[in-house]
């Protein structure tokens, strides 16, 4: 036990005590909690900032939950004329904002990503991550039907137009929001 109190690195009135103590008799050690920074015990995913931290005129990718794509919600009938948002990732600039809510111009776009810009589950097939879309949201069912590089770069060039004609502009309540990630130029701060 000796061995075991002194190997603890944290200070403690107690274990001088403890070690003083007669065996067989019954002692209480009590360690004082380290302080830990909190930004240290957060977890963190780089770049990503919560939806309290968007501001008016700076562009964002917005991740949100998915209750803001689904149209009979009361938030989105409330305060979307019952529009809700089409993907759960989009692009987009901060217009107007209030103390729970940010009001957005946002398009789809293609982001490579592990999660389905429309319904964020998770991707797991090489093809879905290249679109951004999983098999059943962007209609191509894991298929690859290229036989060359022009070929599958033109399909994505076509995704893209696609994908930027998707537009929404709309109320997102800053607690909807999962994640967002300020963009520069349509560039990602990375």
């Amino acid at each position: 036990m000796e061995a075991l109190l002194k190997s603890i690195e944290r200070e403690s009135e107690d274990v001088a005590k403890a070690l003083e103590a007669p065996d067989g008799q019954m002692v209480e050690v009590v360690y004082k909690a380290n302080r830990v920074d909190e930004e240290v015990a957060k977890p963190s995913t780089p770049n990503h900032i919560p939806g309290t931290a968007l501001r008016v005129g700076k562009e964002y990718i917005v991740r949100v939950k998915n209750w803001m794509t689904q149209e009979g919600m009361d938030f989105n009938i409330n305060w979307n004329n019952k529009k809700a948002m089409p993907f759960r990732v989009m692009a987009g600039r901060v217009l107007k904002e209030t103390r729970g809510m940010v009001y957005m111009s946002l398009k789809a776009r293609r982001l490579r990503t592990d999660y389905c810009m429309k319904c964020g589950r998770p991707l797991t097939h090489p093809v879905s991550r290249l679109y951004g879309l999983g098999p059943e949201c962007g209609q191509h069912f894991h298929i690859n039907p290229f036989e060359t590089e022009q070929e599958l770069r033109e399909a994505v060039e076509e995704v893209d137009k696609k994908l930027s004609e998707i537009t929404w502009s709309g109320w997102v309540a800053k607690s909807g929001i999962e994640y967002a990630m300020e963009v520069n130029n349509g560039v990602r701060k990375d």
